[in-house]
C-alpha cells in the first residue's frame, strides 16, 4: 500500500514538480540570466516524459526520433536537426513506414528543406523526389517499391537513396513514433 501510494504516476509527478520548481529556483539566482521559454520547458518535461515511459529508447537518437514525432512534430524545432547526437541514423528495411519530418519542396537543384530550424538543399533525382511524396508513413517500403513498379535490381538503388534521405534528417521510420 505505501509503495502503490508513494510510487504511483500522481506521486511521481508531484516530487517532479517540487524537484524542477527547486532546480528553476536555484538558477535564478543573481548567476543565471537566461530562462527556458514556455516551449523548451514543455520540451524538457516531454524528454523525462519518454525516458520514464520508453524502456526501449537506449540512446540519445532513440530519443530525439522519438521527440521529434511527438505533439505533431513541434519538439523537433527545438532539437539541432539530425545533428542532435552521434549515434547513427536508424537503418531501414523494408517493412519501415517512412514520413517527412521537416517541410519541402521541389526546386531546380532538387530538394529545398523548408524547415527554419534546418534549412538545406539536397541534390535529389527525379525517382528521388517520387519517393519522398509517396513517403508518408501510411505504406511500407516495400509497398511503395511494388506501387512503382520497380525490378528487382533497382530495388537496392532506391533503398540506398531513402537511407541516404533517413541520414539526412528529412525522412524518419514510424516505428521510432
Amino acid at each position: 500500500m505505501v509503495a502503490e501510494t508513494s510510487l504511483c504516476d500522481a506521486a511521481f509527478r508531484v516530487r517532479f514538480g517540487h524537484a524542477v520548481d527547486q532546480a528553476v529556483r536555484r538558477a535564478e539566482g543573481p548567476r543565471s540570466s537566461s530562462r527556458l521559454s514556455p516551449d523548451g520547458t514543455e520540451l524538457v518535461m516531454r524528454t523525462i516524459h519518454l525516458n520514464a515511459t520508453h524502456p526501449e529508447i537506449q540512446d540519445a537518437g532513440d530519443e530525439f526520433r522519438l521527440l521529434m514525432t511527438m505533439d505533431g512534430g513541434r519538439h523537433y524545432r527545438f532539437l539541432a536537426g539530425p545533428a542532435a547526437t552521434r549515434e547513427d541514423p536508424p537503418a531501414i528495411s523494408l517493412e519501415d513506414r517512412l514520413y517527412p519530418v521537416v517541410t519541402w519542396e521541389v526546386d531546380d537543384a532538387g530538394v529545398q528543406v523548408k524547415d527554419a530550424a534546418w534549412p538545406a538543399r539536397l541534390a535529389a533525382s527525379s525517382r528521388e523526389i517520387a519517393l519522398l511524396r509517396a513517403c508518408d508513413g501510411r505504406e511500407t517500403i516495400d509497398r511503395i517499391l511494388r506501387s512503382l513498379r520497380l525490378p528487382p535490381p533497382e530495388r537496392a538503388d532506391v533503398l540506398v537513396s531513402l537511407q541516404r534521405l533517413v541520414n539526412d534528417g528529412v525522412l524518419c521510420p514510424v516505428s521510432f513514433q
